[in-house]
């Protein structure tokens, strides 16, 4: 409690102690004075600690509060005007006194605050409150010109008219103190049940005060300056009292229906009034017929105007109910994420159509049943389990299961929370769940490609390095068989190279796999490729098993290399052997299909279809998603290598297509492998062996980074002729070239080499010997890890490779024509070399979009390539670019001369 509010308990104490005072100790006719002057101070006192109250107060209790000051605004006038007519102009009983019918009617706004509604808008003045003040003021005034105004009234003796006063301010305190009483009984809100029990307090005190005094004054004549005026003290300092222990600031909270409908009956005044003014209006009817009649239309037109303005009110309300309502439905319609409310019963009050779909029903088929009726047993436990978790425990709940809803299994993420009703009691569970079934399957197959290509680059790194090995084992086998050894040691020599070429195998089934295998695609039709096969496929495959072919007669062509396609058939149709021990049924069906953009594994576009299945034991659940990763096999201890699917795994991805499987336990396996279509006809030209001489005498560069391959391939070409340079790096081979005087007929390259790979290698020497034939060699597929700018005549040799293979591919590149232009000049050769050139830096360095991470050609710092060569190959082309028959089989001419124009000021550093 704050200095002012003391202050004024103070005053109140002070004045009630002065009124007795001077009631006890002064006589004569300025008592009176003196006491009325008392009261109208302490009823300003009252009127302050009225409004200090409402700055202690939230929006309802403020507005109460202004009620009761104004009350006592309206008292605290009457009671001057008393001082005025009583003790100052001494007029006469039976005279009109302003201040009598402002004393009647100063309990009107304590009347209208006992109608205020605690869930009414937040607004000082609302058109409800004016109308209701107006009613109330129409009953007063009814009520008091009915008692006082009358003409038969003013015939009474003075004795029976205070009798009569008494008995109408008995009526409107008892009125006054049961509406306030009222409104305290029927409150829910602990605030508005503490305020009103404040002023029935108050009107309870001053109702006994007021009537105690009224009953003295008619039936003993009791007149003001008399000790009985003390008693009006009593409930003033009561008043205060009330106000300045007042406190509360909060604002009500609405609860729930039932507050709403507790407060209902505040709103009967339009109906109750009206009928209250017609009974009063019988005796005026008589003797003031007009002013009778102009009150009760007066009163009915409020209450239309209140009922009209209800009526808008309650539409206004409806419609931004419904507003809010379409608002919550799109809300939770337009997710994708399932939304429901179940009660403590566990049955669904709420569920959106995304829930409703999971379940495989409609909204309606759903709301008011349990789980129990909707799911199955174990399915309803786990989820009764859960909201019976959330219910006690008050908490938030979150998890990620598998549910079998709808005849689906689902794996949801759920967010469930206890529904609070206004009494902070659980009434239900309100939860959020997530179907992440397919987003899973993404996750699941995203890892399983990020494993696939972790143990594809651990293998084809492996098997790199072994093909080193198996080059060195075979090229020296082949070197001592060719020395025609002793028949034992041929023997033991042909074992040797033998085992050697099985191991060459399992590494190119390991290079399969990562996808760094040499592959000779061409255009073939997957329809003939299968009929070839067939024979061989029906020995593979047993007799008690039958093959059944679907092929559409209508099949696109796709581009592959067709000897590996066969080697997936083989590997597929050996697993579904193994699959149908008892014998069973080997369907190959092909379609053309089209994919859509919402495909999870394909881009749109054409595709070719091979439909490889069986009706065998299937492939348990737990297994499938190995079944491509290499060495992973169920077969007994040699029964298999666990690399048939990983082989068939890695040609079909490195071939650009696409391969999945789908299978049921004891129901069989179906592999699905897409193809690009391609639109060109099916190659049928097939070319002759050449019959070529496998030794020489021209030089050779060989560059190779391991030793013992080196010194094998060194050997093996020196035996036949060639006259050979060696260097272990690109450095060491460009610097050998520039000192060898003599010219250098061909470079065999290693591809992938510390420093600068073999390609970059190429072009380099090619910059400085334009006539120079490159042949590759690599246990990779060219263009794994080269930059991919090898010309389309170089010549790629596999490791691991026999020294025959090695020296014929040397020859055929050796003997290829030199390639010339229309003018069969050297110059346009080497031109063309530079086109070629140029083309390929633009395709691996120049990216075409500004603020590219990649490296530029012209910066010192770029690897392997020198700022001057370029530009000198810029220039160069500027100056033959004229010609487009220069080039043959050079494409996007145009193009490189814009680009060498683009470049050429930057080039040379203007």
């Amino acid at each position: 409690m704050g200095i002012l509010q003391r202050s004024l308990i103070a005053i109140g104490l002070t004045g009630v102690l002065l009124h007795a005072v001077v009631l006890l100790s002064f006589h004569g006719p300025h008592v009176s004075l003196l006491s009325n002057l008392i009261q109208f101070f302490l009823a300003l006192a009252v009127i302050f600690a009225c409004n200090d109250a409402t700055t202690r107060s939230g929006e309802f209790g403020r507005r109460v509060w202004h009620f009761v000051t104004l009350s006592l605004c309206i008292y605290a006038t009457g009671q001057a005007l008393i001082i005025w007519y009583d003790n100052i102009s001494h007029a006469g009983l039976m005279t009109f006194w302003l201040s009598s019918p402002l004393l009647f009617f100063w309990l009107l706004p304590l009347l209208l605050a006992s109608t205020s509604d605690p869930l009414a808008p937040k607004e000082r003045i609302t058109t409800f409150l004016v109308l209701d003040g107006a009613q109330l003021v129409l009953l007063a005034i009814t009520a008091y010109v009915a008692v006082f105004a009358l003409p038969s009234q003013w015939a009474i003796h003075g004795n029976e008219l205070e009798m009569l006063k008494l008995k109408v301010r008995i009526a409107r305190d008892c009125a006054v103190l049961f509406a306030l009483f009222l409104r305290f009984v029927l409150s829910e809100f602990q605030l508005s049940r503490n305020l009103y029990r404040r002023l029935a307090g108050f009107m309870f005190v001053y109702a006994v005060c007021d009537i105690t005094y009224l009953y003295f004054e008619a039936y003993w004549g009791l007149r003001s300056g008399t000790l009985m005026d003390l008693i009006w003290s009593v409930p003033r300092l009561l008043l205060i009292v009330l106000a300045v222990t007042w406190n509360w600031p909060e604002e009500v909270e609405f609860k729930d229906s039932r507050t709403r409908k507790r407060v209902h009956y505040l709103h009967l005044a339009p109906v109750i009034v009206p009928i209250f003014i017609l009974l009063i209006n019988d005796a005026l009817r008589h003797e003031r017929p007009f002013f009778a009649y102009s009150l009760e239309i007066l009163s009915f037109l409020l209450a239309g105007v209140r009922l009209l303005v209800s009526q808008r009110d309650r539409e206004r309300v409806l419609s931004a109910l419904s507003q809010a309502n379409a608002l919550f439905t799109s809300v939770i319609e337009g997710v994708d994420e399932a939304i429901y409310l179940r009660d403590l019963d566990g049955k669904y009050v709420l569920i959106n159509s995304t829930g409703a779909g999971f379940m495989g029903r409609t909204r309606d088929e759903i709301i008011g049943k349990t789980d129990r009726e909707l799911q199955t047993a174990a399915t309803a436990a786990r989820i009764e389990a859960s909201d019976r978790l959330v219910i006690t425990s008050r908490r938030h709940y979150s998890s990620e299961e598998d549910f079998e809803i709808g005849g689906v299994t689902r794996r949801l993420v759920s967010t469930k929370s206890v529904h609070l009703s206004p009494e902070n009691t659980p009434i239900g569970v309100l939860g959020v769940s997530i179907d992440v079934s397919d987003r899973r399957k993404m996750e699941d197959h995203l890892q399983r490609v990020q494993r696939m290509e972790s143990i594809g680059t651990f293998s084809g790194g492996l098997a790199h390095d072994f093909n080193n090995l198996l080059t060195v084992i075979l090229g020296y086998s082949d070197l001592l068989i060719s020395r025609n050894p002793l028949p034992d040691t041929s023997e033991s020599l042909h074992q040797i190279h033998d085992a050697a070429s099985r191991a060459a195998q399992l590494t190119r089934q390991l290079l399969a796999f990562s996808r760094r295998q040499v592959l000779q695609p061409r255009i073939v039709q997957l329809n003939e490729t299968i009929t070839h096969l067939l024979k061989m496929l029906a020995r593979l495959i047993g007799e008690d098993v039958r093959i059944r072919l679907e092929l559409d007669p209508l099949l696109g062509s796709i581009r592959i290399d067709e000897s590996q396609i066969e080697q997936v058939l083989m590997n597929l149709a050996a697993n579904s052997r193994d699959a149908m021990p008892a014998g069973g049924i080997f369907t190959i069906t092909t379609a053309n299909i089209e994919i859509a953009s919402d495909h999870n594994e394909l881009l749109p576009g054409s595709y070719v279809e091979l439909k490889v299945e069986d009706n065998g034991l299937g492939i348990p659940a737990d297994v499938l998603p190995h079944i491509f990763d290499p060495f992973y096999t169920t077969k007994p201890v040699g029964k298999g290598t666990g690399l048939g699917l990983a082989t068939s795994y890695g040609i079909v991805t490195q071939s650009g297509g696409h391969i999945s499987v789908e299978s049921t336990p004891d129901v069989g396996t179906a592999f699905h492998l897409f193809f690009p279509r391609v639109s060109t006809e099916p190659s049928r030209s097939v070319e002759k062996p050449v019959s070529r001489p496998s030794a020489g005498h021209e030089t050779i560069l060989l560059v190779e980074d391991d030793p013992f391959v080196r010194e094998l391939t060194q050997e093996a070409l020196r035996k036949a002729g060639y006259q050979v340079l060696v260097a272990d790096n690109a450095d060491s081979a460009q610097a050998s070239l520039k000192a060898f005087a003599g010219r250098v007929h061909l470079l065999l390259t290693d591809l992938v080499m510390p420093g600068l790979n073999g390609d970059e290698l190429a072009l380099n020497v090619r910059m400085m010997r334009d006539d120079i034939k490159v042949v590759y060699m690599s246990g990779y597929a060219p263009g794994t890890f080269s930059s991919g700018i090898a010309d389309s005549e170089s010549i790629f040799v596999s490791k691991p490779f026999t020294v025959p293979v090695l020296l014929d591919a040397i020859r055929v590149a050796l003997d290829a024509p030199e390639a010339r232009g229309s003018s069969g000049s050297a110059e346009s050769s080497s031109n063309c070399f530079l086109f070629k050139s140029l083309i390929q830096i633009k395709e691996k360095y120049w990216s075409g979009r500004p603020g590219s991470n990649r490296r530029h050609p012209f910066n010192k710092e770029g690897r392997g390539v020198r700022p001057d060569l370029l530009i000198y190959a810029v220039m160069t082309a500027e100056a033959a670019v004229g010609s487009t028959g220069a080039c043959p089989g050079l494409f996007g001419i145009n193009q490189l001369r814009q680009a060498a124009k683009a470049r050429h000021d930057f080039l040379l550093g203007r």
